[in-house]
């Protein structure tokens, strides 16, 4: 059954519709070999973006429905400039290739160092074709380093051949956009056995069915496996956090940007076992500033059954930043940063019966609009591991469950800790935590094998250096004014020695388990 979504305005929305070059075909791109990994870059499939890597160097292949020229290449904040470049095009059966850099409003500039390697060039039915290799780091000023996060891909086309590369002609400003992608995380893509039953679910998941044309609306959607609650409840629709509130038990998330997802072939999250009359309660939050009325969505979720076991029962493990009025980011603040963490006190009632620890393959990161790096850290008797998962370009628009590159072992005694970073130059007020896309959130859904009884850590300052009950914490911050430079500082010295409100959740029952933590 459809949602309408209510208390909205009208707005219009106007479609341009683009032509490739006329003298291109509309057939898919036959890249020269097979590929692991293939995104489209824009929105009228013009410009494909074939590559894989090794341990050091990366190979990219561009087909784009042009006989101009092609550039591609990376910035920091995803805008034409500054940015690292390569330009190419085919004339007379001749390749001409460099590796440039930007800096403004004018043509791109030449690196004195070149280190992006010409492998092939063609013109074809399809367009142009370019094939190139470079290091993930290249030691050069000029270019930017390719690491295992988010990176803003860049790119430009034209219907024209230049002169030279000191006579770009101008692309426009429609052949030409910016996309975030995960360059070195790897994927998984398996061939589905024989017993696999498919099923749509209207609100069920593992792979996002977004209606089309509302893929800015459907934030993210969350499905919860609640015990306790009434079969009554099944078939029915609810306001969240006000009609009802889910128990809190993450069973599968999944947020904007983010693609189908696959779990290790020995590994499987169990649903209907014996025994289990859980309810489940798919929450989905959209995000609608204009308050359009005229919405009615019918997104959800796939998800892909087998009625064969596999080896192991996955588990997830969210860490999250309570959303609630007590996380404060101030206006104006270049490198704000939040933690929320799972103590090991808390892990080990769960991993305290896992003799060799558990396996941890997966994590999503998630903030909000403020959001830019998330890193979720490892400690293990006090000492700090390697991180379990970093972005530290995140994108509030490509937010996608990373494969780790190796497994991870999460063992009795360990702690986690997330750290959000946030940049909240744009804003005048303060933001507070929150659901709404507007407000922020901080948390760390980590997928793990063997699944245990531990399923959700969250924390929020408790501002008891400020006063001693909770209730008046949030009103006594509520009055506070975050546009008093006075205030800010003050507000900081308090978030820095305040106590938090650590909740620790087993699975089953609501959580019940509440600590005051350092």
């Amino acid at each position: 059954m459809a949602n309408p979504i209510r208390n909205l305005v009208f707005v219009s929305i106007f479609i341009i519709c683009v032509n490739s070059d006329p003298g291109t075909s509309k057939a898919d791109p036959v890249p020269t070999e097979n590929y692991p990994y293939h995104e489209i870059l824009d929105a009228d499939e013009n410009y494909h973006l074939f590559w894989k890597f090794t341990d050091t160097n990366i190979t990219f292949e561009t087909h784009v429905r042009t006989k101009g020229y092609v550039g591609f290449g990376f910035s920091s904040n995803g805008k034409m400039y500054p940015g690292d470049v390569v330009v190419g095009w085919v004339k007379d059966g001749v390749t001409h290739f460099k590796d440039l850099h930007t800096v403004g409003h004018r043509p791109p500039i030449v690196d004195a160092s070149q280190d992006w390697f010409l492998l092939h060039g063609e013109e074809n039915d399809f367009g142009t074709v370019l094939k190139m290799v470079r290091k993930f780091d290249t030691c050069d000023t000029d270019d930017i380093k390719i690491k295992n996060d988010t990176i803003r891909g860049i790119y430009s086309y034209s219907p024209s051949d230049p002169v030279d590369m000191d006579s770009l002609p101008y692309h426009g400003p429609i052949h030409r956009g910016s996309k975030s992608l995960m360059l070195l995380t790897k994927t998984r893509t398996p061939t589905l056995p024989s017993d696999v039953v498919t099923k749509d679910f209207l609100n069920d998941n593992f792979e996002p069915v977004v209606e089309k044309g509302h893929e800015s609306l459907v934030h993210h959607i969350v499905l919860y496996k609640c015990p306790l609650l009434k079969d009554k409840i099944i078939g029915h629709e609810y306001v969240c956090y006000n009609d009802f509130v889910p128990c809190g038990n993450v069973y599968l998330a999944w947020a904007t940007g983010g693609k189908a997802f696959y779990y290790p072939d020995d590994v499987g999250m169990p649903i209907g076992e014996p025994g289990d009359n859980d309810v489940f309660v798919l929450e989905t939050h959209y995000n609608n500033p204009a308050l359009r009325k005229d919405y009615v969505d019918s997104s959800g979720m796939r998800i892909v059954m087998t009625p064969t076991l596999r080896h192991h029962d996955a588990g997830m493990l969210a860490v999250s930043m309570w959303a609630h009025p007590l996380q404060i980011i101030p206006p104006g603040m270049k490198d704000f940063r939040s933690n929320t963490f799972c103590t090991s006190d808390c892990l080990r009632k769960g991993l305290d019966k896992m003799k060799s620890g558990v396996k941890m393959f997966a994590v999503l990161q998630h903030a909000h609009l403020l959001g830019r790096g998330i890193r979720t850290r490892l400690y293990r008797n006090g000492t700090e591991l390697e991180p379990i998962a970093y972005d530290e370009h995140y994108d509030f628009d490509y937010q996608e469950y990373r494969y780790l590159n190796r497994m991870r072992t999460l063992q009795s005694g360990d702690s986690i800790v997330v750290e959000c970073r946030y940049d909240s130059t744009g804003r005048v007020n303060k933001t507070v935590g929150g659901f709404s896309t507007q407000d922020e959130m901080c948390v760390s859904f980590i997928l793990y094998y063997p699944r245990m009884n531990v399923d959700m850590c969250a924390n929020i300052p408790a501002f008891d250096n400020i006063v001693a009950n909770f209730t008046q914490a949030t009103a006594a911050l509520g009055k506070l004014e975050f546009k008093n430079y006075n205030v800010v500082e003050a507000y900081l010295e308090k978030l820095n020695t305040t106590h938090y409100l650590s909740f620790c959740r087993e699975s089953g029952p609501p959580i019940k388990v509440i600590e005051l933590e350092k």
